[in-house]
Formats: C-alpha cells, structure tokens, sequence
C-alpha cells in the first residue's frame, strides 16, 4: 500500500473541490484508493461541494491527522454530493469525519 505523509499546515493531504459546472466535478468514477495518509497539522482527506461530488474512497488508513475526513456543501443548490466509502479506517486523528 503507498503512504502519503503530509506535513502541511491547515491544509488537506487529498483535496476534492468541486465548484458549479461539469468542468470541476468528481462523479462516482473519480476514485482514491488502496493508501495510506498521514497528515498530522491538517485533513487527511477534504470534499468541499459546489458542484457534483460524489468520488468513491475505498481501502484508505487515514491516520494522525487533525480530521481524518472533512467534507462541506456550501449551499443547497450546489449540486448532487454523495460520495462513496468503502473500507475506511480512521485513527489517531482529532475528529474523525467532520462535517
């Protein structure tokens, strides 16, 4: 398995943004999988959904960092989010998913 070991400030190792319009968006087809990611001064993984978002995580060990997963949906009309996780292991971190 590959380990992503991050050492950003405030920032996420994995960021999926997707913002209003087919040009910015993550379908079901958009994929992280089978890693390993530390990111202990940020999020291991961060959704921010302005647009359609809906990735699928599978086969993640998200570990010592501040929020394992940190997903946000700016406004209601923002979009279809819903994103897919499969096998994924949260520890060592502050928050686990925030939301």
């Amino acid at each position: 398995m590959t380990t992503l070991d991050f050492l950003g400030n405030s920032t996420p190792a994995v960021l999926f943004l997707a913002a209003p319009g087919p040009a910015s968006s993550f379908g079901p087809d958009s994929e992280l999988r089978g890693i390993t990611i530390r990111a202990q001064n940020g999020s291991g993984v961060e959704l921010g959904a302005d647009g359609e978002l809906s990735p699928t995580l599978a086969d993640l060990r998200i570990t010592a960092a501040y929020d394992g997963v940190w997903y946000s949906h700016s406004s209601s009309d923002a979009g279809s989010s819903s994103p897919t996780f499969e096998r994924v292991r949260i520890s060592n971190c502050f928050n686990g998913f925030l939301f």
